[in-house]
């Protein structure tokens, strides 16, 4: 094992606020692969430099005093900043004592709820805000999720007024508009994954739930629509006690279209329910061929397991744990002790398996104890380890979570060779030793208060924002004065070879599709190992065999029948939806970009030109089958509306046509190729016998510009043209959109097109429904996966 000042600082940025309450929810990683930092005066979002390859020069290095190093870490940032707009005035809403806000005499932020990636229609994260004044808003990146504003696009506190009231006992008139206001004040919230239903391919729809949990001892369900507001979908009744923390369990798919997750629920009294949740996909008629439309049944039912009884001891911390067997893990802290409830077999009828673990003070500084709140929960997989950090700054192994948990220091074997997990005192030791380099002069009396830790690569890499303070001075420290800061360090070895390429290997083969994870997000244990020369000279050659296995099975095609009739509003959205469905919603496809993203940055990362050559071949060979991949749903949707094409359709399907017959492409997709063309409509037809439908003119001088690459294209004069990355036609306008892992550009769909002209974005002569609604179903890159920014 190695000293203490042999591992690395990532990154030790200031962080010039107060830091929040501990919570394990003070750090979050969003799908979109950003750091979520919770503070009182402003939500950070900080994403890491790692894949991501749009605009270097706005990186952050945040490194360890004036000297980079390259272990150093590169940030993009940006910031929500809190404002008291809309600010709930809960005494005009009642006078009674229950409803009494506090935190109303110093409004700030408290805690942040991340929903999954791919919700937006810039298929990004929607971020939940609570405020100390238990005000709920709902926030969503404008054009730039990066490094651009954020936006409020409703206040949710506002319409939780307006939902049904729930109560056991029958309403008295006058407890109306304090009922109302206990149910409307929020002092949870957690935002589910996306359920999977076991259906391929995915269809297009937002399975996720956001569960407040309030004053009036309920629970209530909501979910985005997709526009800009949350919906009310259910409020559950659990006590009369104040729900004061919430956590969602992963989905399981029970049997095909039906899917189940636990929700636990702490409340005041120190007690733990959990809440059953059942969703159902049920088919709705189509009066198209593009498949069926579907709907979501919800129900959920408070069970009778308890993790714990009511012992009026405070909850400081609650989350859920999948166990290395799978089965759930329900994890929650109470002054010094760490409870972890093993929750039954679906065939059992037994109550659980409770586990209570007495933790033991880590004397690192003169404010050390183990009766501080709890700061962080990180499971490590691999391990089947549970690192624990409290608010003093001492960290804590569980070891054996799945079978029996214990604080006890045992040798395990982390991947295989002959290193052991750490200890609990050596971790704390090591995260002491990164507070001090961190900051300096460093004193016993100083105290390195830890308001939240994350996990950065799922094992030995973990993110903690502390602030250091000397509590035996009792001195006042105004607001402006505190200063906290992000450290991300390596705490123990790091994953051997054989563990990484495992987890390699996983991502391939195993692609969550269901997440709607960015592959930045994803990768980013891979890509953080990967950076360093040494480790990337000795896994390169594995790597290579690993990003093209044999078994890589191309997208199954499915026939769709024609579409009869004009084209309605109805039609369009179906074709929009299935299109969608079929590019984003199929594992194969989705391990193709996995693979192609990997083999970027390696190309990336290459240092001499026979590796970069390699890696490039690589990457050429991936890209072929992800357009072929691609090109077989654009032809199969375009020849089931051949039939009812006007003319104005034939600028982008003729150039589908041709890119599907370029020497390479696989010979049924050649066939289906033909099939289109001669499905096209008379009156098309003729059309496109008038016009050179495959020429556009030069924006700048008007030559006659071929279609002879379609990635870039030259006038006769020498202007040179970026090409869409959609739809092959010039980009001509500086409104459009920038893939931020490969960098291709594409033109902005008509719903994000300046609100003057609707399809100001696309040329005059390529507009038609197909452009448009093809624009709008490719919300995230098509060939890496990554998401799109704008810059105008």
């Amino acid at each position: 094992m190695q000293v203490v000042d042999d591992f690395p600082i990532l990154t030790a940025v200031n962080v010039p606020t107060v830091a929040p309450q501990p919570s394990p929810n003070c750090l979050q990683w969003s799908g979109d692969g950003q750091l979520v930092v919770c503070t009182k005066a402003a939500v950070y979002l900080l994403t890491p430099d790692l894949g991501v390859y749009f605009d270097p020069g706005a990186v952050l290095n945040a490194s360890l005093g004036k000297q980079a190093s390259r272990d150093t870490l590169g940030w993009f940032r940006t910031l929500i900043e809190f404002d008291k707009v809309d600010e709930q005035q809960w005494p005009a809403e009642t006078q009674e004592w229950g409803a009494v806000a506090f935190g109303s005499l110093d409004v700030s932020w408290r805690a942040v709820a991340i929903s999954p990636s791919n919700l937006t229609g810039r298929a990004g994260c929607l971020l939940a805000l609570m405020s100390s004044n238990m005000d709920i808003s709902l926030w969503s990146a404008n054009k730039n999720h990066l490094k651009g504003e954020w936006t409020r696009l409703q206040d949710v506190t506002t319409a939780l007024k307006h939902v049904p009231l729930i109560s056991r006992n029958p309403i008295v008139t006058t407890d109306v508009a304090h009922l109302r206001t206990l149910q409307a004040q929020i002092q949870s919230m957690g935002w589910s994954s996306q359920a999977e239903f076991g259906v391929s391919p995915r269809p297009v729809l937002d399975g996720s739930l956001l569960a407040l949990g309030n004053r009036a001892g309920s629970v209530i369900f909501m979910r985005y629509d997709g526009d800009k507001s949350m919906q009310h979908v259910q409020t559950l009744r659990l006590s009369d006690n104040w729900v004061t923390h919430l956590s969602w369990s992963k989905w399981r798919i029970v049997e095909p279209y039906n899917c189940v997750a636990q929700v636990a629920c702490g409340m005041s009294d120190g007690s733990v329910a959990i809440v059953a949740v059942s969703q159902t996909l049920e088919s709705c008629p189509s009066r198209t061929p593009f498949g069926n439309s579907y709907d979501i049944h919800f129900s959920s039912n408070l069970t009778n397991l308890r993790p714990c009884e009511a012992d009026l001891r405070g909850i400081t911390a609650l989350v859920w744990v999948e166990g290395e067997d799978q089965r759930p893990l329900v994890c929650y802290a109470k002054p010094g002790v760490l409870n972890i409830w093993r929750m039954p077999d679906a065939s059992s009828t037994g109550d659980g398996q409770p586990f209570a673990l007495r933790l033991q003070s880590q004397r690192t500084s003169v404010g050390s104890s183990s009766l501080t709140p709890v700061s962080g929960m990180n499971y490590d997989q691999h391990n089947d380890a549970l690192l624990v950090t409290l608010f003093d700054g001492s960290f804590h192994i569980v070891y054996n979570l799945s079978s029996e948990p214990s604080l006890q220091d045992r040798t395990m074997d982390i991947d295989g060779s002959n290193r052991s997990m750490p200890s609990s005192a050596l971790v704390s030791s090591r995260t002491r030793a990164a507070f001090e380099r961190a900051e300096g002069s460093v004193q016993h009396l100083d105290v390195n208060r830890t308001s939240g830790a994350l996990s950065f690569d799922g094992s030995s890499t973990v993110a903690w924002l502390h602030e250091a303070c000397r509590p035996t001075d009792f001195s006042y420290k105004h607001d402006a004065k505190h200063n906290s800061m992000l450290v991300v360090s390596q705490l123990w070895d790091a994953p051997s070879d054989d563990a990484l390429l495992t987890n390699l290997k996983n991502a391939f083969e195993r692609p969550d599709i269901g997440s709607g994870d960015a592959p930045v997000h994803v990768l980013r244990r891979i890509f953080l190992h990967l950076r360093h020369p040494d480790r990337f000279d000795q896994l390169k050659s594995r790597i290579i065999g690993t990003l093209l296995p044999e078994d890589v099975v191309d997208v199954p095609a499915v026939v769709i029948p024609p579409l009869n009739g004009e084209i309605h509003a109805a039609a369009r959205e179906e074709f929009r939806k299935s299109l969608a469905s079929d590019m984003y919603g199929l594992e194969p496809l989705h391990s193709l970009r996995l693979r192609l993203a990997v083999a970027d940055f390696c190309w990336k990362t290459a240092k001499t030109e026979d590796i970069r050559e390699a890696f490039g071949n690589v990457a050429h060979t991936l890209l072929n089958r992800i357009s072929h991949s691609i090109l077989r749903s654009f032809v199969r949707h375009l020849t089931a509306v051949a039939g009812v094409m006007t003319g104005n359709e034939l600028r982008f399907v003729l150039r589908v046509v041709v890119q599907s017959l370029l020497p390479g492409s696989p010979k049924e997709l050649a066939v289906k190729a033909n099939e289109l063309s001669a499905k096209i409509n008379p009156t098309a037809r003729n059309f496109a016998e008038r016009s050179n439908l495959l020429v556009e003119q030069c924006p700048a001088c008007h030559a006659e510009v071929p279609l002879e690459n379609i990635i870039s294209a030259t006038c006769p004069n020498g202007h040179i043209w970026k090409r869409c990355s959609i739809t092959s036609f010039l980009l001509s306008t500086p409104m459009v959109r920038t893939c931020i892992g490969c960098t291709r550009k594409a033109l902005l769909p008509p719903s994000q097109s300046p609100t003057n002209e609707a399809s100001s974005s696309i040329p005059m002569a390529e507009r038609s429904w197909i452009v448009e609604e093809i624009l709008e179903a490719v919300r995230c890159c098509l060939y890496c996966g990554n998401r799109f920014v704008r810059v105008l």
